[in-house]
């Protein structure tokens, strides 16, 4: 069993499958990571008062994590959103695990691990960070893409028959056509999940996928719009 991730450039029109890799059962098709810069501290770095208690709780390495990247790379907390963290108990260093974000979508391959010591002291970290003249044009031409529900639901369509060519489990026009698509979850401070239905077995074992509106960041450092597709198979060749 299998499950299928599949991230294509949009732009909203010209759609393409950007390079594969695979491993532990999953299947992923995505543009090469950005240069990564990885820093260790020779002398760990203050980001709040020295006088304040050791590191004692999660939410508290969050604070300090948003506060070394707006300090140290200029990256604003309303840019980014934690997707993990956590403290190891051995060693007391906390590690924050950061995407980037930009217009409520993710980038998905803009990605930042940051390391805390028990005292709330930044040692070590890495990130792949967008510029920030690139994500101020993405925003520009967000909002003149897409700007309809029919729109959207088109170019997704267009996404997954591409996906559907790339693992040999081609889906026609007719049956394109009878792809049912709605709204899993939205909230304003990110892209909505949607639901796409009824999709022919021979690509998705249960007929259904999932898929979000994205953000990735090429090898160049430029940025383009993604549909950030996922589904299971049941065996892939």
């Amino acid at each position: 069993m299998f499950f299928a991730t599949v991230l294509l450039v949009a732009c909203f029109a010209d759609i393409r499958v950007a390079g594969l890799k695979t491993g532990d059962g999953v299947l992923e098709i995505r543009e090469p990571y950005p240069t990564a810069h990885f820093q260790i501290y020779d002398a760990p770095v203050e980001v709040r008062p020295s006088n304040r208690r050791a590191i004692d709780n999660t939410d508290e390495s969050h604070s300090i994590a948003l506060a070394y990247l707006q300090n140290s790379h200029g990256i604003r907390p309303e840019n980014v959103r934690v997707t993990d963290a956590y403290t190891n108990k051995d060693t007391g260093v906390s590690h924050v695990y950061v995407r980037q974000t930009s217009d409520g979508l993710d980038l998905i391959n803009s990605l930042t691990n940051i390391n805390i010591d028990d005292h709330g002291r930044v040692i070590s970290s890495s990130h792949a960070f967008a510029p920030i003249h690139e994500l101020r044009e993405i925003v520009r031409s967000s909002r003149r893409s897409l700007t309809t529900r029919s729109d959207q639901y088109a170019s997704l369509k267009s996404a997954l028959k591409t996906l559907s060519e790339h693992l040999n489990a081609e889906i026609d026009d007719n049956a394109l056509q009878k792809v049912r698509i709605s709204t899993l979850s939205s909230d304003e401070a990110h892209a909505p999940t949607l639901v796409i239905e009824n999709i022919p077995m021979t690509l998705a074992e249960d007929g259904a996928a999932t898929a979000q509106q994205s953000i990735m960041q090429r090898s160049d450092s430029s940025l383009a719009h993604v549909w950030d597709i996922t589904l299971r198979q049941a065996n892939h060749r």
